[in-house]
């Protein structure tokens, strides 16, 4: 599900860094439902108070409040390592979100996560619309 608002104001950036923060998210999104039996991927942007809100949601497995506390550290992941994931499995590095609060701190964005075991997660991704990226 696709909710984009048509009326936010552009952001000033770099298309890369906003690409792999995004991917990130949609890749981690649609690996959490690896095993759902529901499966909805929604991503809304709205603008509020000179900021753009981008909402990642997914239908997978959630996240713990134990692993939510680790989640933006470098390594941490909730993904079967390479060879230890079972055929099709998806895996991690646990790189993906320590560096993309790396990428968006450079723009005074921030990243949030929001979760129910079982119930999935929702990444939320608070971007200033008037700062350039400090480099």
């Amino acid at each position: 599900i696709v909710d984009l608002d048509p009326d936010s104001p552009p952001i000033h950036g770099v298309f890369i860094d906003f690409s792999q923060v995004i991917g990130n998210l949609l890749r981690n999104a649609i690996d959490a439902m690896h095993e759902a039996e529901e499966k909805v991927l929604k991503v809304q942007s709205r603008h509020h108070n000179g900021r753009l809100v981008l909402r990642i949601s997914d239908t997978g497995y959630g996240i713990s409040d134990d692993a939510k506390k680790n989640l933006f550290k470098p390594f941490f992941t909730t993904k079967p390592k390479g060879k230890d994931a079972a055929p099709g499995e998806p895996t991690g590095t646990g790189l993906g979100l320590s560096h993309s609060r790396s990428i968006l701190a450079r723009y005074g964005a921030d990243i949030n996560v929001e979760s129910e075991v079982g119930k999935g997660a929702t990444f939320t991704v608070t971007i200033p619309l008037h700062r350039r990226p400090v480099t």
